[in-house]
Formats: C-alpha cells, sequence, structure tokens
C-alpha cells in the first residue's frame, strides 16, 4: 500500500504461510533475551559471603561462581559467532517442521516453573547455610540440580532435541572452539593481568579521556586511583584492561584458525594487535565513563554500570571485529559492498518512536536514578519522533469506539487492583519527594508533561510498537499485509507478554496487552487499541488524583 500504514487483506497470505520465518525467528530471539534477563538476575547476587559455610569442594566452586560464569558465556558467544551459518540453516530446518510447537511451550513452562525454584533456593539461602556445613553443601547441590533443569528446559523450548543434535554434528569443531577459548580466555585473564606497565597506562589514559569531557581530574599514581573530587576509581589488576586483552587475544586466535578459508592472509593477523588494542583501550573508556556515572550516582556506577559494562564492551568488540573483517576486502579478498542510503522501511513508523522513547528513558535514568527529573525530555523525544512520521500516521483511521473506551476502563480497575494488593507505598513516597523537590511551577509544569505523555504519547507509541508492528510482524514478515483483525495465538500471547515486560508489574501489564489487542481484533483498526490504551491511562491518573497513588504512572 503506498505510502500508508493502513493494511489491506490483498493478497494476504495463505494460512500455511502466516506462521513465517520472521514470526519463528522472533520468538527465539524472545527466547533467548528471557535467558539473558534471568542470567543477569542471578548473576547480581553473589554467593561469595557463603563460601566459608561450606566443606572445601563447594567453596571452591562458590569463590569461582564469576570464572565459571564468564568461561561459559565467551564459550557460548564464541560458539554462535564461529557457527552461525550452520546455527540460521538448522534453524531454518527447524523452522520448517511444525509438529515441535506444543512441546516447546510444554518445555517453555517447565523452565519458568524452574526458575522459580532457583528464585526460591536463593531466597533461602541465609536460613540453609546457618546450620552445619552439610546441610549448606545440600542446598548448593539442589540448586545446581535447578539450574541445570531450568538450562535442559530452556533449551528444549528453543528448540527440539533433533535440532541440537544437528547442529553439534553440523560443525562440532565450534563446540570445540568454543570450550578452549572459553576456559583459555579465563586462563589468559589471569595470568596476564599482573603486568606492571599496563595498569599505569590505563590509568593515564583514563585520565585523558575524562579531561576531555572538561573534569577537574584527580590522578594518585601511588594508589592507582583516577577521578574526580567526589568519586575515585581504582584502577586494580581486574580494570587494567589486561583481561580483555587476553580475552580478545584468545578469541582473535580461534576466529582467525576457523575461518582461515574464508579470510586472507596474511593480511588477517593484524585483527590479532587491533582487536587487542580495542579491547584495551574501551577499557579504558569504561573507566572514564564509570567516574562520570558516579559523579552523578554512585550507585549505578558501582552495581548496574561496573557489572555489564565490561562483557557488553567485550561482547560487542568481538562481534563488530567479525563483522567488519567479514565485510572487509583487505581481510577477505572481496569486493565490498557499495554503500548508499538505505530506503525509508514500512516499520520505521511503527518502531522509530518507541525507540527514540526507549533510548530517552535510558538516558534520563541513567542521570536520574530515584525520580525521572528527566521525563519532559522524553515525552518531547517522542512527539518529535511521531512528528516526523505524521503523514504515515494521518492514514489511520483515528475513531475510537465506545467498546474500545469500556475495555480501556476495565483495565484500568485491573490496574488499580493490583496496585493496591502491591508494595506500592515506596513508589508513591518516592514520587512526593521528588515533586516536592522542585518548586511549585516546576512541579506543575513536570506534572503537566506527564500527564499529557502518560494519556496521548504513551498510548500511540507503545500500541504502534506492541500491536501495530510486532504482533503482525509475527504473523506473516510482510507485516502490512497482514489485516488489524488477523488472530494467531502465537502472535497475541508473544506480543502481549513482550508489552508486559516493559512494564514494572509485567502480569497484569500483559493481561492489558491481551485486552487492547481485543480491542483492536474487534473492529480491525490499531487506532482502537490506542483508544482502549488512552481510556486506561485516563482512568489511572484520575484514579492517582483521588487517592495520591501516583504510581500506577509507571
Amino acid at each position: 500500500m503506498p505510502n500508508g500504514l493502513r493494511a489491506s487483506s490483498a493478497g494476504f497470505p495463505s494460512a500455511t504461510a502466516t506462521q513465517s520465518e520472521a514470526g519463528w525467528a522472533l520468538e527465539h530471539w524472545v527466547f533467548a533475551a528471557l535467558l539473558a534477563l534471568e542470567l543477569l538476575a542471578f548473576s547480581l547476587t553473589p554467593l561469595d559471603s557463603i563460601a566459608h559455610r561450606l566443606s572445601d569442594w563447594a567453596a571452591f566452586l562458590v569463590k569461582r561462581q564469576r570464572d565459571l560464569l564468564a568461561a561459559a558465556a565467551l564459550m557460548a558467544a564464541t560458539t554462535v559467532v564461529l557457527s552461525w551459518p550452520a546455527l540460521c540453516a538448522e534453524l531454518k530446518r527447524e523452522n520448517r517442521s511444525r509438529t515441535y510447537r506444543v512441546q516447546r511451550y510444554a518445555w517453555l513452562l517447565a523452565h519458568l516453573l524452574a526458575v522459580a525454584g532457583v528464585a526460591i533456593w536463593a531466597e533461602v539461602r541465609a536460613r540453609a547455610v546457618a546450620g552445619s556445613a552439610a546441610s549448606a553443601d545440600v542446598w548448593l547441590i539442589t540448586g545446581g540440580l535447578l539450574v541445570a533443569t531450568a538450562s535442559v528446559c530452556w533449551g528444549l523450548a528453543f528448540a527440539s532435541a533433533d535440532f541440537w543434535s544437528r547442529w553439534l554434528r553440523r560443525s562440532p569443531g565450534t563446540f570445540v572452539l568454543g570450550a578452549v577459548v572459553g576456559f583459555l580466555g579465563r586462563v589468559a585473564g589471569h595470568y596476564v593481568r599482573e603486568i606492571p606497565p599496563l595498569k599505569t597506562q590505563t590509568l593515564f589514559a583514563s585520565a585523558f579521556i575524562l579531561r576531555l569531557f572538561g573534569q577537574d581530574v584527580v590522578v594518585d599514581p601511588a594508589r592507582v586511583a583516577v577521578g574526580t573530587h567526589s568519586f575515585t576509581a581504582i584502577v586494580g589488576v581486574t580494570c587494567s584492561g589486561i583481561e580483555g586483552v587476553g580475552l580478545m587475544l584468545v578469541f582473535t586466535a580461534g576466529y582467525l584458525w576457523f575461518c582461515r578459508r574464508e579470510l586472507r592472509f596474511p593480511h588477517a593477523l593484524i585483527l590479532v594487535p587491533i582487536g587487542a588494542v580495542i579491547a584495551w583501550f574501551l577499557n579504558s573508556v569504561r573507566i572514564a565513563a564509570l567516574v562520570l556515572l558516579g559523579t552523578w550516582s554512585t550507585s549505578i556506577a558501582l552495581h548496574a554500570f561496573h557489572s555489564l559494562a565490561g562483557w557488553a564492551l567485550f561482547t560487542g568488540t568481538a562481534l563488530g571485529l567479525v563483522a567488519v573483517s567479514r565485510r572487509t576486502p583487505l581481510w577477505t579478498g572481496a569486493r565490498a559492498a557499495p554503500n548508499g542510503l538505505r530506503a525509508a522501511r514500512a516499520a520505521d513508523p511503527y518502531l522509530v518512536p518507541f525507540l527514540v522513547t526507549l533510548a530517552a528513558r535510558m538516558i534520563t535514568a541513567a542521570f536520574f536514578p530515584t525520580f525521572d527529573f528527566g521525563y519532559p525530555f522524553q515525552a518531547a523525544a517522542a512527539a518529535i519522533a511521531l512528528w516526523c512520521y505524521r503523514e504515515r500516521l494521518r492514514t489511520l483511521e483515528w475513531r475510537f469506539s465506545g467498546a474500545a473506551i469500556g475495555l480501556g476502563v476495565i483495565v484500568a480497575v485491573l490496574w488499580a487492583g493490583f496496585d493496591r494488593t502491591a508494595v506500592a507505598g515506596a513508589a508513591d513516597k518516592a514520587f512526593s519527594a521528588g515533586l516536592g523537590s522542585m518548586s511549585s511551577t516546576t512541579a506543575s509544569t513536570w506534572l503537566a508533561f506527564r500527564i499529557a505523555g502518560f494519556l496521548v504519547i504513551a498510548p500511540i507509541v507503545e500500541e504502534l510498537a506492541f500491536r501495530g508492528y510486532l504482533l503482525r510482524k509475527l504473523v506473516a514478515d510482510e507485516f502490512e499485509r497482514v489485516p488489524f483483525n488477523r488472530f494467531t495465538l502465537a502472535s497475541f500471547l508473544i506480543s502481549s507478554l513482550a508489552f508486559g515486560l516493559l512494564h514494572q508489574g509485567w502480569l497484569v501489564a500483559t493481561i492489558a496487552g491481551m485486552i487492547f489487542a481485543l480491542a483492536m481484533y474487534r473492529r480491525g483498526r490499531l487506532s482502537d487499541a490506542i483508544g482502549a490504551h488512552a481510556a486506561a491511562n485516563g482512568a489511572l491518573v484520575a484514579y492517582a488524583s483521588v487517592t495520591g497513588h501516583w504510581s500506577v504512572l509507571g
């Protein structure tokens, strides 16, 4: 349909084609994201404090917890990167087999139950280790079995056992190489990180980067410390960058060996020092960013950023090195594809406003972790993004039915009911404290932006992304050809769950996503989902105004 967002049923794919490769791939990305979130949640709960209550072998495993997790992550990343073509081919083959779909969801349920067991296991840690060393060991073994069960169930939910067997038989070398890289990467990091000069070089490189940002830098070579007058970072052996260099050297060596037939030698050997230098430099950038964040918020710097930045930079560098090297004639001998302007994609009007909003939210959260003082910036960024696509958005039928408004009110009642049972007092107090810290004029302006964004901008942005794009993308790759009233169970459930995970109260938000989808299905109009969403938010604003439970605004 030229220049429009409104879908037509003309030429709609047959029922056998609706479960497209795009929908199948997106399901797998959802499974991968779920696993990543679970690993992140449990990795932030260290077990080092209980090591003294365990037997020697158990204490050894607990003390090496981070090393084991890091080695496993490196092994998995290496295996996936180096066997990517085989992995994609086997996933496509798995997609053509429809018989496993019911079993996948059964395994997913088993996985979620096992994860719940792990969460309970972690909660009873203090009571479990208070007894004898034997009871503490039993507790640790139980946790290991629960984690193993959750992992196996996730693997069988992701794909069938035949898929894993075929992938292993098709590229056994990548699994062996992945295990070697994971092990040697950690060993190399431990043995080479004591090289004295690198700590000093990292120290002064981080100080130089901070000065570029106009900071009054304090450097203490004796303590190997760098920072400002309000926040200082100690560049210890784990922060010197040599561990990242060791990991990158091992990864690059494995990549060059495994892809030796596709790469051009000796030219490709230069990737070894390039990867090492980039890894060291980005570590210096990480320390400088840590100091800058610590100047604004110590909690963000020491917890969220410090825990994630190192591995995020390493993974990004490794993947970037592979991607660039495979597209550069110097290292492949192939003619590089010409650079050109990409045509505007059909998905842009649906996704760009949401992505802009998400990026703005991440930026403001970094500066204002306790109260979202930067919300006006988020609302303005989203409004500008919507304005850029105003011509395309005008093609939607902007008429809201009474039934859609009624469904929105039902969502508000459910949300308020969950709010009454949840522990929302702390959030309400934080909201009141944040408003109280501003002048009356500033607080009124901020609240006006918050209500306007909640009533108008958020419903449009979120419905475009989740109902307008994601729900239909799960049905067919050419999503614009999918009518808004086209129902499939997978698209209905997955898009609603993705919407729920975006919010703090994920369960009630998932139910809300389902109701908004039903509003759209009823007349085949996305505007009805937007209307239901806006009605729900409007009723919640009224509820918050009367009760003072402003936490319902998220």
